[in-house]
């Protein structure tokens, strides 16, 4: 969690890069590190609780959520998203300049062709105050955890 918190605050205070495959490459690589963050605050979860479905007692998060559907839909495997379901989404980024404060993308979906735009900074903002308070409740967990222990 520290390695992709730390990557994360370097790169938003550096910016994405001015040439457009480097920033394409960088998108990819933050939101790699949002799902890789999550994954580990989950087993972090699961090492305090035992509980080993830590995504699905995140899902009542919708700024958590929302991050991660967006890695799902733009990163994950966006040619043919949703293969086998009845609705199929195809995504792309178009090569341009990116901000924290706006990226567009185009989500081709058998009803048309939508073009979307981001506020990835916002999103953030958002995913950081909910897995904070989550790492706030797992210490909290941590300090009962080891007074119980402490007194034996």
């Amino acid at each position: 969690m520290q390695d992709t918190g730390e990557a994360l605050i370097a790169h938003r205070a550096r910016g994405f890069s001015a040439d457009p495959i480097d920033a394409y490459l960088e998108y990819w690589a933050v939101m790699q590190a949002i799902f890789v963050q999550q994954d580990a605050i989950c087993e972090l979860h699961y090492a305090f609780t035992g509980n080993k479905d830590g995504q699905r007692l995140f899902r009542g998060l919708p700024n958590w959520n929302k991050l991660r559907d967006l890695r799902n839909l733009t990163v994950g495997h966006p040619t043919n998203k949703g293969a086998g379901m009845n609705m199929v989404l195809r995504v792309s980024i178009p090569r341009q300049p990116m901000t924290y404060d706006h990226i567009d993308y185009v989500v081709w979906a058998p009803d048309g062709k939508f073009h979307k735009s981001m506020n990835l900074g916002h999103l953030l903002d958002d995913y950081d105050d909910e897995a904070g308070a989550k790492m706030k409740d797992m210490l909290e967990m941590l300090m009962v955890q080891l007074k119980t222990t402490c007194k034996k």
